[in-house]
Order: C-alpha cells, then sequence, then structure tokens
C-alpha cells in the first residue's frame, strides 16, 4: 500500500481546518462516511496518526467523529503546515 492523493488532500485539510468532520469530507471531497474511515484505516496502516474525537452537534445534539491526521515522520512526502 502507498500513499494516495486521497491521503494526501486528507492530511492538508486536516492541517489547515483543524481536523476533518464527515460532513466536511462529504462537501469538500465528495467522500462518504464509510470511505472517510476506510482512508484512515489505511493512513493508520502506513504510519500517519489518526486520532478520532466524538463530538456532539450543538444544536442538533447529533454525535459525530472529527478525525484529526499528522503526519510526523513524513510518510507522505509532504510538508506539514504550520500556522504562525
Amino acid at each position: 500500500m502507498h500513499i494516495t492523493s486521497t491521503h494526501k488532500k486528507l492530511l492538508e485539510i486536516s492541517q489547515l481546518n483543524e481536523g476533518i468532520s464527515q460532513r466536511e469530507a462529504l462537501l469538500d471531497l465528495d467522500m462518504s462516511s464509510a470511505t472517510l474511515a476506510s482512508r484512515a484505516s489505511e493512513m493508520e496502516r502506513l504510519g500517519i496518526k489518526v486520532r478520532r474525537v466524538q463530538r456532539k452537534n450543538p444544536t442538533t445534539g447529533a454525535k459525530y467523529t472529527r478525525y484529526f491526521f499528522s503526519d510526523p515522520n513524513n510518510v507522505s512526502g509532504t510538508q506539514e503546515v504550520v500556522s504562525v
């Protein structure tokens, strides 16, 4: 298995937006929640750190998962975005 452009997009979006939710993945990447969960598992197998945080929508009360990706070993070959 190797790093794909989808993995790189998820890393980039996660770093820029402080994670990504299933809804954001659907709207921004046309990616279903099942696909996001699968990509997260693939990324873990590739050595990318994945943190899943359960959240609750303050308006609707619906529970959802927010994914945070980090690549401390630079497995993806991309530079991490740093805010100043």
